[in-house]
């Protein structure tokens, strides 16, 4: 079945995407060096889901959700699909509430609302961390929950947010699979809250 959860001889998870007849396409959660063809796997019968709730405050986690801080395991309240359906329009609340940066030359021009997804992209070493720490470290004195989701991060930003404000850091390093760093932390990131 479309978004069903596969596991390969060597552990690694997958994501079955396109089904045809003759062959299943699959988005591999891990580096998947090991996998060979003739290799064995299972079908888990899972839907492709993430843990959310209120116990990720606070916590550094990888895009399926486990804690990567060393604070131990998350012990998660609920589940959500990862390729859930969006609440239609006339549903959501509007973003009515701005949110301020803390960035004078940001908030003048750019309004931004509570509940608004940003993406800040640009160059490499042009402020684009700096930009989301300061907006997050902002939230100190606001009923805010931030979740900040890096691509290819520097661990120190970690430390110090979690001094100042609820956060949830969703990361990924230099490191971590491609498919792992794009296709999940597009859908996981969104939904990691309920």
């Amino acid at each position: 079945m479309s978004g069903e959860l596969l596991e390969f001889a060597d552990k690694t998870i997958g994501i079955a995407l396109n089904l045809e007849n003759d062959n299943v396409g699959v988005v591999l959660m891990g580096t998947g060096r090991q996998i060979l063809e003739g290799s064995t796997v299972k079908a888990t019968g899972k839907i492709a889901q993430i843990p959310v709730g209120d116990e990720f405050l606070g916590r550094v986690v990888n895009p399926l959700g486990a804690a990567i801080d060393g604070k131990g395991d998350i012990k998660p309240s609920e589940t959500r699909l990862v390729e859930s359906m969006a609440p239609g329009i006339i549903s959501r609340k509007s973003v009515c509430e701005p949110l301020q940066t803390g960035i004078t030359s940001i908030d003048a021009m750019i309004p931004i609302g509570r509940g608004q997804r940003e993406l800040i992209i640009g160059d490499r070493q042009t402020g684009k961390t700096s930009i989301a720490v300061d907006t997050i470290i902002n939230q100190k004195t606001e009923d805010v929950v931030c979740v900040y989701v890096g691509l290819g991060v520097v661990s120190v930003v970690c430390d110090f947010l979690f001094m100042v404000v609820a956060v949830v850091l969703l990361l990924l390093f230099f490191d971590d699979p491609a498919t792992t760093e794009f296709y999940t932390s597009l859908f996981v990131g969104s939904v990691r809250l309920v």
